[in-house]
């Protein structure tokens, strides 16, 4: 038994020799290539980023998605547009009844147009709102919505308006 103990031991011995002989024999022939390459799994070697060219400098990626141009992302206010005086409400002279873009609404007696198609009481009285027809071509009536002041006491006169 004692034999046995003695031969395992010379053979564990023998494998620690070889094993030492073929490290201390790789590490000879490391050493003599150059270090970046010495062991499998090292990193490469570190140099000085002034001693590295512009194209060779590592690039860092962003850490944030660029943001795209967009071509929205603009309003402008309202025109605060529509009827500010309604049928049978009191007004004076200069009071706005509408104010428009375009010819939706026409002026009737006692009301005034303005450049930007303003509606506007010409007299005191009250707002009065109605739908006329209108003889427009030799074969077409046009309806129309006319707004006209009817002035205090008064009534108004009907008319036609062009």
């Amino acid at each position: 038994a004692r034999r046995g103990a003695q031969q395992r031991t010379r053979h564990t011995d023998d494998m620690l020799r070889s094993t030492a002989r073929s490290l201390l024999a790789g590490a000879a022939s490391r050493a003599a290539t150059p270090l970046s390459s010495a062991l499998p799994h090292s990193p490469p070697p570190v140099q000085p980023l002034w001693s590295i060219s512009p194209l060779q400098q590592p690039l860092r990626w962003a850490t944030k998605k660029a943001g795209g141009v967009t071509k929205n992302g603009r309003d402008s206010p309202g025109k605060r547009l529509g009827v500010k005086k309604f049928g049978g409400q009191f007004v004076i002279p200069g009071n706005i009844i509408i104010r428009q873009r375009g010819r939706k609404m026409h002026p009737g007696e006692n009301v005034g147009i303005g450049k930007d198609h303003t509606l506007y009481s010409l007299v005191a009285g009250k707002v009065s709102f109605e739908k006329v027809q209108i003889w427009k071509h030799k074969y077409k009536y046009v309806k129309r919505q006319v707004v006209s002041v009817i002035p205090e006491g008064g009534q108004l006169q009907k008319e036609q308006v062009a």
